[in-house]
This record gives structure tokens, sequence and C-alpha cells, in this order.
């Protein structure tokens, strides 16, 4: 199972299949292990990534709250860019001061020991006025009830070219 799961993170790194073909066949392949006993149910990894989101999306939280859903030494991958846990904090800032609202809806949430993998697309409006949507890929790893790991990719399905890396994104101060 772990070469699978390797040899398919592999392939969501150099985006070789379309997004609904990785899926598929990581769906197929997490599903055959959730035959077996498995350490997270289904209903916690879905409680896990909804209220992540919605609290990375609540602008009335604060930002360094979010750290409580993070191991210390959490570590997120998305498109090739590595962030670490104060890198995710400021990218969380970039998006709060870049958009005015933003949904996540989950497609696809599939739990198996301690990883969690899910789709799910994003539609949010910058304060430009913009609007855009993300179809997101990824794979959450967890220790002791917290995400140390998240490997994801993220692609734009409408938008501008420019938001292309919202997904990592972090406003350096001027």
């Amino acid at each position: 199972m772990m070469a699978l799961k390797r040899y398919l993170l592999a392939l969501m790194r150099e985006k070789r299949q379309t997004y609904n073909a990785i899926f598929t066949l990581t769906a197929n392949a997490l599903g055959l292990c959730l035959q077996g006993e498995s350490k997270m149910n289904q209903r916690d990894a879905e409680n896990i990534l909804h209220d992540l989101f919605a609290s990375l999306t609540n602008p009335a939280i604060p930002t360094e709250n979010l750290a409580s859903f993070f191991t210390r030494d959490y570590i997120q991958i998305v498109d090739g860019e590595t962030l670490d846990l104060d890198g995710f904090l400021q990218h969380a800032a970039t998006l709060r001061n870049a958009l005015i609202r933003a949904e996540v809806s989950f497609e696809k949430i599939i739990a198996q020991d301690d990883t969690i993998a899910d789709i799910h697309i994003v539609r949010a409006e910058k304060k430009n006025g913009d609007h855009i949507r993300v179809k997101v890929i990824a794979f959450y790893t967890l220790r002791d009830g917290r995400i140390s790991r998240i490997e994801e990719l993220t692609h734009l399905l409408d938008g501008k070219d420019e938001d292309r890396d919202l997904g990592s994104r972090i406003d350096v101060p001027e």
C-alpha cells in the first residue's frame, strides 16, 4: 500500500495524469484499504477537514489560532512549493488580505489509518471583485490528532492566470 501511495503522490507532483484520473486511482486504492481496521473513521476525517476550512475561511478567527490544527513540525507541499507552519500562517494571512470571502465544498473525502485524501473546490471572491474557482487534490497525514503534512495539487478552474499560485502565495511585507 505504501508503494502505491508513493506512486500516486509522485504522479500528482509531476501532473502526468488528469486530476480526475489521479483521484480515481487514489479512491480505488484507498477504498480497498478501508475494508480493514482504520484508526480514523470517515466522520472523524470529515470533521477535521470541515473544522479546518471553516476556521481558515472565517476572518473572525485570528490567523495564529489556525496553528492548533497542526503539529509544530508541519510541512505543506503545494504545487511544488514547500511551506512550514510559519509559512502556512503567513499564507493564510495573505489569503485573508486578498479575499472578501471563500467557501470550500468537498467532492470526496477518504480516510485510512492516519491519512486523509480529498478533492475539494474553493470558490472565492477577491477584494478587487474577481471570482476564482480552484480544484484541490490533497493528502493529509495526521499525528496525535493534528495535521503534520499536506501534499496537494491545485488547478485553477476559473480566474486569471495570476492567481494560479494562490494555493501557496505569501505576500512579503514592504
